[in-house]
């Protein structure tokens, strides 16, 4: 248990050092937490069943008839009624001693009866709220990547998506789709990831880094992009190939 939780938490470690990339998806280690909380949950479901067993052995066998099971029903739902039927500031007050299981009803276990299971139980729900945040907060790390990805650069490379696992591509579909049909005619009706940050110039002043070709301009035919060339171009036409890495800012706008 130990040396599976270390392992767990070293992949939130290893999301932190990454820099903003995605590391490979360690289906192995969620895995076995998956398993691992699994079996706690079915231990606490053994435990349960244990101690409700104890207390259906001590239970007198008039307690057992369909007169005293009616009877138990309707002081229930009295009792439900009357809470139902609290003025709000009442209710608030015993908000708290609602919320506490009733030690003396006819659904309550004995407990007390077993403080070591008690403890067992409580040392397994631990367990498992333990792996539960460190998977939730893996995935949500994971997760916030890709989205950062869709807004930054509208697509996926291939070492990013090598490195997914087949729910992360279905969710980052499923966002590209989403925020394709909001920026389209459905809804504002404008590309939001242009201009992530804003430029205080309608030109920017950029350097080729590699060869990719031509594009075509608003204020001419097109522009040849060629290494080691330096053009000025709007921000709008430059943006996504800066983001690309096929341009560079000589002179940024913030």
């Amino acid at each position: 248990m130990a040396e599976l939780t270390r392992r767990a938490t070293a992949l939130i470690k290893e999301m932190l050092t990454a820099d903003g990339k995605l590391p490979a998806y360690n289906e192995d280690v969620v895995r076995q937490a998956v398993a691992q909380l699994n079996m706690h949950q079915q231990s606490i479901q053994r435990i349960v069943e244990c101690v409700r067993a104890s207390r259906a052995a001590r239970v007198r066998p008039w307690e057992l008839s369909a007169e005293h099971k009616q009877q138990q029903d309707r002081e229930r739902r009295q009792r439900q009624q009357q809470q139902q039927q609290q003025e709000p500031g009442e209710a608030s007050d015993g908000g708290a001693a609602e919320q506490q299981p009733d030690e003396g009803g006819d659904d309550a276990l004995p407990w007390k009866d077993k403080p070591e299971l008690a403890g067992a139980v409580m040392v397994h729900h631990a367990a498992c709220l333990k792996l539960k945040r460190i998977l939730l907060t893996y995935h949500k790390m994971r997760a916030d990547v890709l989205v950062k990805v869709r807004w930054q650069q509208r697509f996926l490379s291939a070492d990013v998506k090598e490195n997914m696992s087949p729910q992360e591509q279905q969710f980052y579909s499923d966002y590209d789709a989403a925020l394709n049909r909001y920026m389209g005619h459905e809804g504002v009706g404008m590309d939001l990831t242009l201009d992530l940050t804003p430029p205080k110039d309608a030109n920017v002043r950029v350097m080729v880094l590699r060869d990719a070709g031509s594009i075509a301009c608003s204020h001419s035919a097109s522009v040849p992009l060629v290494r080691g060339s330096v053009h000025n171009l709007r921000c709008s036409e430059a943006e996504h190939l800066v983001r690309m890495g096929v341009l560079r800012v000589l002179d940024p706008n913030a």
